[in-house]
């Protein structure tokens, strides 16, 4: 992917003319070729084709493509109620947990565009990154809604999933009509900003149709299948986080999410990727290096981040496990 032209003004994004949808076909042959014209109808076509299977694991809990898609639409339906529309920037300031995928989902089915925010950001970073986006509706819960000063920071339209929960329980479940989205290929899809406190906040823009080229394409790369646990161990911020997530969700895989405590390297967490029956991870060498037992589960390794050294790639070597090193800048790999 590459940056996109276009400007944003006033919390829209002003992009160029609709195009023709970019034409995508499934590679599995038991299934009709799928049009996908914007990201989150790569997930609905999963949510459609198999609805009990379950899309995250979030320590115990398991919630299906089913559960997750109804959920992701309810937000939708409560995000449009508040105004939030088709060019809008809705900052999404969320900890680890399923309500971070369902609000994802959700800003995009709102026909919005999502800029993640990464919780543990200090406030200073958190301004910085709202001011510089210009975004004009931000998901977050209400205990992080106080933390960064309420209406001090911000003063565009807020939704707490949890305290405002009954009032999204209230929406329908159903899909936002495509007619009322007039969100398309063109349109903006999420703004991720890279990770670094010593220079004013630098954005990567990407369009819908770039979005659903590099998970279409990787999905023909990496071949994971829908019987495969897909570990997603980065904060939603960035941008191995977005591959990590439509890596499963385009194969109607299984995302494994662990809690907090148990995402940094430890013993610990090679017996929980082994207990969880991780089969794709995807991580930097240096977490890898870190690892002292093998996860036998895992069948297939991508690394990224920085080059993965000869000696770490021998380490972890087996039969049956296939190795992809993708090191590269998040503004080229975007």
């Amino acid at each position: 992917m590459q940056r996109t032209a276009g400007r944003i003004r006033g919390g829209i994004w002003e992009g160029k003319a609709v195009c023709q949808p970019h034409i995508l076909t499934s590679r599995n042959a038991t299934r009709p070729p799928v049009h996908f014209e914007v990201l989150h109808e790569i997930f609905e076509a999963q949510a459609d084709w198999q609805p009990d299977a379950v899309a995250v694991l979030f320590g115990r809990e398991k919630t299906t493509y089913a559960q997750l898609e109804q959920r992701a639409n309810r937000l939708a339906h409560y995000l449009r109620a508040q105004g939030v529309g088709c060019g809008w920037l809705v900052a999404l300031l969320l900890p680890r947990s399923v309500d971070a995928y369902v609000s994802m989902l959700g800003i995009l089915k709102a026909g919005a565009a999502c800029v993640p925010i990464h919780p543990a950001y200090p406030l200073e970073r958190v301004a910085r990154i709202l001011e510089d986006s210009d975004a004009r509706a931000l998901v977050t819960t209400a205990a992080l809604s106080k933390s960064c000063g309420d209406t001090v920071l911000f003063s565009g339209v807020v939704v707490r999933v949890d305290t405002d929960v009954a009032a999204i329980g209230t929406q329908s479940c159903e899909r936002v009509p495509r007619t009322e989205i007039s969100a398309f290929a063109r349109d903006l899809c999420y703004v991720n900003y890279a990770c670094d406190e010593t220079r004013s906040p630098n954005r990567v823009v990407i369009e819908h149709r770039d979005a659903c080229k590099r998970v279409c394409a990787e999905g023909e790369i990496f071949k994971v299948q829908p019987g495969d646990r897909v570990y997603h161990g980065l904060s939603h911020p960035f941008d191995t986080s977005v591959e990590e997530a439509w890596l499963a969700f385009h194969a109607g895989a299984t995302l494994v999410v662990l809690p907090p405590d148990l995402t940094h390297a430890s013993p610990d967490l090679s017996r929980t990727l082994k207990d969880a029956g991780v089969t794709v991870l995807s991580c930097k060498p240096i977490l890898l290096s870190t690892l002292k037992e093998d996860v036998p589960t895992v069948r297939l390794l991508i690394l990224g981040g920085s080059a993965c050294p000869d000696h770490l790639a021998e380490h972890w070597a087996r039969p049956g496990r296939r190795m992809v090193n993708t090191c590269g800048l998040t503004e080229d790999a975007s």
